[in-house]
């Protein structure tokens, strides 16, 4: 139906190069959107929703040690950061599969 309507609004004329010379451009973009492709959005979604609240975790854990004035507590510390890098190896996982 677009096609249709833009074909209708289509000014020609003619020149010497061409006998019809368009005065306008169009582009038509179209996007095959299957239910698999939904479902693999839905899941970039849902892994990236769950990488900020990891990664707020860690940025506290940091400055909460560092207030306190503790030690780093390394097994802690590593164990956020392997979840979260975990957490963010699936996120770029889902948008590969989206193509993103």
């Amino acid at each position: 139906a677009a096609v249709a309507v833009g074909s209708a609004l289509r000014v020609v004329g003619s020149s010497s190069l061409h006998d019809q010379s368009s005065r306008s451009h169009a582009i038509l973009e179209m996007e095959v959107v299957t239910d698999e492709l939904l479902a693999a959005r839905e899941a970039v979604i849902s892994e990236e929703s769950l990488l900020v609240p990891l990664g707020k975790a860690l940025d506290e854990f940091r400055v909460g040690v560092a207030d306190r004035g503790e030690e780093v507590d390394d097994a802690a510390m590593e164990e956020l950061q392997a979840r979260v890098q975990a957490q963010a190896e699936l996120v770029a996982a889902a948008r590969e599969h989206v193509g993103d």
